[in-house]
């Protein structure tokens, strides 16, 4: 990191207000799910069995900034793309922020939790890319407990958060403008990631603890709430995937899936389920794999972490002088 932009700057919420920036498709990765075998790195020591390919020409039309959050979750941290370097932190008086996504108008929703309440606040950046406001968002707050597999998608004026009742998952969305909420619930143990928006239906990766196989499942969110087991099957994930975002047409499914050599980035067809390509693929050696998918709103770049804690920007591109496993990342 860039010693110069280590300070932490400490938002009183008094002070904010909302305004917009730029932000694409975000695939991120917030560490390994309890319910997943698979071990942490110490932080700052990259996993000594990988990898990367060599590197293409960086894409330079894609967002500037990776917004993170360290697994202290004390802060915010907004790193540069092009080098990794810091250029602003931002913490709020006594949040411990979990999960971040890009909001759709260029700012950023996190959430942080404490005793059994979920809260949100939107962030702006300002055009060098330091924090320059956080603003909570007062009618979204939500009770349930949230964890470090919980997981976060926004779509226009609704937010997509997952909490936990003992073993059972719970989908909450919440309007941001006037805090209606619908809650589906699992009514068998098991865990859900990988939100992602496509118009007013949400996707899922559903993980039962009895089998630990792998589901996408589609929500149709217009209803007022009720069973996740309403939702409709679209694809089960072959093995070696923890992970899966449908696009915002709704018509292909992208997974993150183990192959001989590396992992990769596959598209999958939402109504044939047949594997349709590969949008990008990483030389690995050993058990390295994809986690987790992250969209954000525009569906064009994608952001990935491997289950080393290693952001990748585009693909085979690792984010320059970057620690790894943050708990969460998007831009």
């Amino acid at each position: 990191m860039d010693g110069k932009n280590n300070g932490l700057l400490v938002f009183v919420r008094e002070w904010l207000a909302p305004v917009a920036v730029a932000s694409a498709f975000a695939l991120a990765l917030a560490g390994i799910f309890e319910f997943i075998d698979s071990t942490e790195q110490p932080a700052g020591k990259p996993h000594p069995r990988s990898r990367s390919m060599p590197r293409a020409p960086r894409v330079t039309s894609g967002p500037r900034f990776v917004i993170a959050i360290p697994r202290s979750g004390a802060e915010v941290v907004v790193r540069d793309v092009r080098n990794g370097a810091v250029v602003g932190n931002a913490a709020l008086a006594g949040q411990r922020f979990q999960q971040v996504a890009a909001a759709g108008d260029g700012t950023y929703v996190v959430s942080s939790y404490r005793k059994g309440r979920v809260s949100f606040d939107r962030l702006r950046l300002d055009a060098k890319g330091g924090p320059a406001e956080f603003t909570p968002l007062v009618n979204a707050g939500l009770s349930g407990v949230s964890t470090k597999w919980s997981d976060l998608a926004v779509s226009g004026d609704r937010i997509a958060y997952v909490t936990y009742l003992k073993n059972f998952a719970r989908i909450q969305i919440v309007s941001i403008s006037t805090g209606a909420r619908q809650t589906w619930t699992s009514t068998v143990g098991g865990s859900v990631t990988s939100l992602s928006w496509a118009g007013p239906r949400l996707a899922f990766v559903w993980i039962p603890l009895r089998t630990g196989k792998r589901q996408v499942r589609l929500l149709d969110t217009l209803g007022s709430g009720g069973a996740l087991s309403s939702s409709r099957l679209l694809l089960t994930l072959p093995a070696g995937t923890d992970a899966a975002v449908l696009s915002q047409d709704g018509k292909t499914v992208l997974t993150g899936v183990t192959q001989p050599g590396g992992v990769a980035v596959a598209e999958f067809s939402a109504v044939t389920r047949e594997r349709t390509g590969v949008m990008w693929q990483r030389q690995t050696e050993g058990a390295v794999r994809l986690a987790q998918l992250k969209p954000d709103s525009t569906g064009t770049h994608l952001l990935a972490t491997t289950t080393e804690g290693e952001v990748v920007t585009d693909p085979a591109h690792d984010l320059p002088a970057q620690p790894t496993g943050d708990l969460d990342a998007a831009w």
